[in-house]
């Protein structure tokens, strides 16, 4: 599987690194006198990684350097791993100060959100404010067209009617105008 890291016990360690099994106990106390720690199971027993067995490579490497002791490559080899150690804070230091950073600026963009969605319910209030006077107007104005058609059609009947005995009056005047002639 891509990512498992696979551990070995102390008898695969020894035949990785060509000793016996006693000589890799050896190497693993004295990493851990010196406060390295090594995995170890849910039973308690040593499980070590590819990295752990590179680690005794080059101890295996350095005490076999002349006039190198064996305590004195495991110091080594821990001062430099601390330094690794060190080089991996400092990465997870920057790029926690790398988190905070993108955090605040999802906060300032939450908050230019959070303002947009305010301005935006304010414009939709006003616009369905202006949409119910529109509405109203626009019944007014029906309202009112519907009295002017009525008045008009009034108007009308009366002007017709006025019209009509107007006539009446005329037809009469002219009846009694051709009699008398």
């Amino acid at each position: 599987m891509i990512g498992m890291e696979v551990f070995h016990k102390v008898d695969e360690v020894a035949k990785v690194l060509g000793v016996t099994p006693s000589v890799v106990k050896k190497y693993y106390l004295m990493f851990e006198e010196q406060n390295y720690k090594f995995k170890r199971s849910n039973q308690g027993r040593l499980m070590f990684s590819e990295k752990d067995i590179d680690l005794f490579n080059k101890l295996i490497e350095l005490k076999n350097e002349p006039g190198m002791k064996v305590y004195n490559a495991v110091e080594q080899l821990i001062k430099e791993n601390k330094n690794d150690v060190s080089n991996v804070y400092q990465l997870v230091s920057n790029a926690m100060a790398e988190i905070t950073d993108l955090k605040n600026l999802i906060r300032q963009q939450q908050k230019i959100i959070n303002n947009q969605q305010e301005k935006l319910k304010i414009i939709e209030d006003k616009y369905g404010t202006l949409t119910k006077m529109v509405m109203e107007q626009e019944k007014r104005n029906s309202q009112t067209l519907v009295i002017s058609d009525q008045e008009l059609e009034s108007s009308i009947k009366e002007v017709k009617e006025v019209i009509g005995y107007q006539l009446e009056e005329l037809e009469g005047k002219l009846k009694h105008s051709f009699k008398k002639s």
